[in-house]
Order: C-alpha cells, then structure tokens, then sequence
C-alpha cells in the first residue's frame, strides 16, 4: 500500500508542477539570482536531452525498467522494509510522471534550472526526475551498506 500511494502522490505532485510551470513560457521566475530559476523547457529526450526525438525507444526503455522493478517489488513485497516500499515507490512514481508525459504530450516538461559554479548551467529538471534520481541513490546507498 506504501508503494501505491508514493506511485499517485508523485506523479500528483509532478504533474500539478508541470502544469504550473506551462506559465512559465511568457518567462523565467528567478528564485535565487545566478543560481536558482524556473524557465519553461520541452525535452524530447532523456536525461540531458541524449535520444533526442526517439520517444519510442524512450518508452520501451522506460516501460521496461518500470516492468522489471515493479517485477521484484512484487515478488519481494514482504521482504521489503517500509522504507524500501516508500522509495520504489518513488523511484516508479518518478519513472510514470514522465512516461505519462511522453505519451500524452511526446515530450517532457522540464522546469528547474539550476547554475552551479564556473557558470555551468545544469540540464532543466523536473519533479520526476528528482524522484527518480533520489530514490536511485537511496536505493544503491542502503544496498550498499547492508552488504557490509
């Protein structure tokens, strides 16, 4: 049940920020001066725009990893920690949002431009993407450490 209402809540809450950000194309909402803003973004590729306009590759891919890891939370669901619930749950909440987006839309919304130091502007994130790559490193640090 824990994975089930982290898989609704994130794509709820990714898709209500996508919304809002579709008013971000009149213009960027500065946040943090030179280094945090919301600038509207199409991304018709995955992470940092790599397959570029190949949304059905993007899908397959996508499905199949959302396949596999629903595939082991089922079959080691009364194996799994809460916690451990909590975070695929994440992990396939974040993996639907854009998904959801790709096939509704065939590009994702991206919105969270951050401009680290040098001047190098980090590739216009999502929500989605926030969930996915969060759960990942939570997933790798706690495999991580019940292996010692």
């Amino acid at each position: 049940m824990a994975t089930i209402i982290m898989i609704i809540l994130v794509i709820g809450i990714d898709h209500l920020t996508k919304y809002m950000a579709i008013s971000l194309q009149s213009g960027d909402v500065v946040i943090f001066d030179k280094f945090l803003s919301l600038t509207y973004l199409e991304n018709r590729g995955a992470a940092f725009g790599i397959l570029e306009s190949k949304k059905a590759i993007l899908m397959i891919i996508t499905l199949a990893i959302i396949g596999c890891v629903v595939y082991y939370v089922l079959k080691s669901y009364n194996k799994l920690s809460n916690f451990d619930k909590i975070i695929y749950g994440i992990l396939i909440g974040g993996a639907l949002g854009n998904l959801i987006d790709r096939v509704f839309r065939g590009y994702v919304i991206d919105f969270i431009s951050v401009r680290l130091p040098f001047n190098y502007n980090f590739p216009v994130f999502n929500v989605a993407d926030i969930a996915v790559v969060v759960s990942c490193i939570l997933i790798v640090l706690f495999e991580l450490k019940g292996k010692n």
